[in-house]
């Protein structure tokens, strides 16, 4: 296909609006951008709640291999390994609010009389049409969209954003090191 062949084909939409994707006011704006910064927040949690169960003798092979029932799991999730658990818990919420908050944008994509016959395929077209209002809605051309609608709220939340992105790289090498020193401190 040459590229005037691909200049040719039609948009399903035409020209994709970032501003199209959120809805109307700042709260929506502010509550993408939220989403956001918890949802990058995962790695940095994630190595956080490993070190300090690593830190204190809950991540060890002998501690894992103690878990046997499902009461011992759950002393274990709420001991220092909460903070491997919180990290989780906190990224499937992110995506299952992403969803709920994207829901009354799906409803704009419909045509009356272009809807599945039953209601199990209407439900199903809904969540395969706010998955995907939820998925645009994650890249950076909307959150610039959402920033600009936010005004000074989204710009602070983006520089949060951007720490947060900073810390996702430095927390593995953080880990590493908390490692490194308690394996010599023994």
């Amino acid at each position: 296909m040459a590229a005037s062949d691909a200049d040719d084909l039609t948009r399903p939409w035409g020209a994709l609006h970032p501003e199209r994707f959120l809805r109307p006011g700042r709260a929506d704006a502010i509550t993408l951008l939220v989403l956001r910064c918890l949802k990058v927040s995962f790695i940095t949690l994630l190595f956080a709640g490993a070190s300090l169960a690593f830190v204190t003798g809950t991540l060890t092979e002998e501690a894992i291999l103690q878990l046997t029932s499902p009461g011992q799991f759950i002393r274990a999730a709420l001991s220092p390994l909460i903070g491997i658990v919180a990290a989780i818990v906190i990224r499937f919420a992110v995506g299952w609010v992403a969803l709920i908050v994207a829901l009354p944008l799906s409803g704009r994509a419909w045509t009356r009389g272009t809807s599945a016959e039953s209601r199990w395929r209407r439900f199903r077209d809904v969540i395969d049409v706010t998955s995907a209002y939820r998925a645009i809605r994650w890249t950076w051309a909307v959150r610039g969209a959402a920033v600009a609608r936010a005004g000074r709220t989204g710009r602070v939340i983006a520089v949060c954003e951007t720490v947060i992105r900073v810390a996702n790289w430095l927390s593995p090498f953080a880990f590493i090191f908390v490692v490194y020193l308690a394996g010599t401190s023994r």
